[in-house]
Formats: structure tokens, C-alpha cells, sequence
């Protein structure tokens, strides 16, 4: 790979899990892995301590469950004491191991106060946050003279034409007050319905075709945006619509 792309970064990936006695040792005799001998032969950017099986399958796991992994850090930092180490947690595979948004920042907060560089989720898309909170739109631009691309928190369903509807509020940045700029929504109420010509979700993304599509900076208000229950891992549980008051601003 470096040979053709000399510019990329490359991390290395080995397990860890919390026990006793020699861990590296029983990870080297009974997984393969040998995490300084795989740094020594690829020489890699950073490497990653990857939450085993045991760990994560504990319906209780504490989120701060990696400072058990000091040892193995540990050895890896005295051979190669300038390399960024990162570590993996596991969110979402198994319904029983499903974390919320606040396990997922504590755990982050561990990872940081362990002197890990970085971290990163498995099945990050699957955390508890994206079955618990509705589709919220994050960023807008224009494509075309009466085009928008809304771009969302989750996967979205198209919407239907006829229950979609949309406003404009122009004028609305930096009109916001205290408080509510805390509750996300914005003091002037001057709300101008948009009129919509067609509508198609794309991943998490929405393409809007709109008619008289202001030409300044504005607002945009959104109701009726669905996220897709059928599509997640665990089924069964309920689907959400927006909330109008998370307004996204274009530019």
C-alpha cells in the first residue's frame, strides 16, 4: 500500500480485555496477536486496543472498563513510547450492549484521561442515541437555483409531498437570545411558508426542489422528516419525526 499511496496513514489493530495475570502473554498463546510484534513489522502511524469479547458483551460495562487496559498499553508504550495508541469500544452490536450518548461520552472522557490519543465505536451508527432521538438537521446547501440538500443526524425516509412542509425565516442569524439559543430555537417568529415541488431522501441527506427559493440567507423550518425503524439493527422499537424548532441555516 505505500508503495502506491506513500501519502496515507496506517494503524494497526490488536485486542485487549480486562484479567489477570500476563494478559499480552494469554492474548499471544490464545488469539494470535502479539501487538509490539505487529508494530515492529509494519511500522504504523498509531495503533488500536480493540475492546474484546468479554468485555463488551457485559450488560453492565462501565464506561471507564479501559483503564484495566494499562498493562497492555503499557508494554506497547515502552517499546514504542511516541506512538498515538487509540482504543475501540463496541456500542451497539447485541441489544443488551446498546450504550446512550452519555455512556459514549464518559467512556470518551476515559479514553482521554488513559492518555489515548483517540477513540472510535464500533457499530457507532447503532449507540442508543440513534434509536432515542429524532432526525435533526445539521448543515444546508444549495445545489441549484431552487434546489437545497439538507443534511441530517440519521438515515431519513423520503417524505411525502404533501405532509413535508416548509418556512423560511430570513434574517434569523444572530437573533437569538439566551434563552433560546439553549432550547435550540430562535426568538423571531417570522416564519414564510416555502412552497415544495418534490422531495427525495438519499441516506441521510434530503433533496429539496422549491419553488421561489429565497435567494438570500435564511432560516430553513422542516416538519414532517421520518427516520426509518425498519432499517436499524434491533427492530421493534419506535420510529421518530423532527422536531420543527431544530432549524438549519442557508446560506
Amino acid at each position: 500500500m505505500r508503495d502506491v499511496r506513500p501519502d496515507i496513514y496506517v494503524a494497526t489493530w490488536s485486542l485487549a480485555v480486562n484479567g489477570r495475570g500476563d494478559v499480552p502473554g494469554q492474548l499471544r498463546e490464545w488469539q494470535g496477536l502479539d501487538a509490539v510484534a505487529m508494530i515492529r513489522s509494519v511500522a504504523p502511524d498509531m495503533h488500536v486496543l480493540q475492546t474484546h469479547w468479554p468485555d463488551w458483551m457485559r450488560r453492565r460495562l462501565p464506561p471507564h472498563y479501559i483503564r484495566g487496559y494499562a498493562r497492555i498499553a503499557q508494554s506497547i508504550r515502552a517499546a514504542y513510547p511516541d506512538l498515538p495508541l487509540g482504543v475501540q469500544a463496541d456500542i451497539g452490536s447485541l441489544a443488551r450492549m446498546v450504550r446512550d450518548r452519555e455512556w459514549t461520552r464518559r467512556f470518551a472522557a476515559a479514553a482521554l484521561e488513559g492518555g489515548y490519543a483517540a477513540w472510535t465505536a464500533y457499530e457507532y451508527h447503532l449507540g442508543g442515541y440513534m434509536y432515542d432521538e429524532p432526525p435533526r438537521p445539521l448543515r444546508a446547501e444549495r445545489t441549484a437555483a431552487d434546489e437545497l440538500i439538507v443534511s441530517f443526524s440519521k438515515r431519513i425516509a423520503t417524505p411525502s409531498v404533501d405532509e413535508l412542509r416548509l418556512w423560511s425565516r430570513e434574517g434569523a442569524t444572530g437573533t437569538t437570545d439566551t434563552a433560546s439559543h439553549l432550547s435550540g430555537t430562535v426568538s423571531n417568529d417570522s416564519l414564510t411558508p416555502l412552497e415544495l415541488v418534490d422531495a427525495v431522501a438519499d441516506g441521510n441527506r434530503l433533496l429539496l426542489h422549491i419553488r421561489h427559493l429565497p435567494s438570500r440567507a435564511f432560516s430553513l423550518r422542516l416538519d414532517g422528516v421520518q427516520d426509518t425503524p425498519e432499517r436499524w439493527l434491533l427492530k421493534g422499537r419506535k420510529g421518530h419525526r423532527n422536531l420543527p424548532k431544530h432549524e438549519v441555516e442557508v446560506p
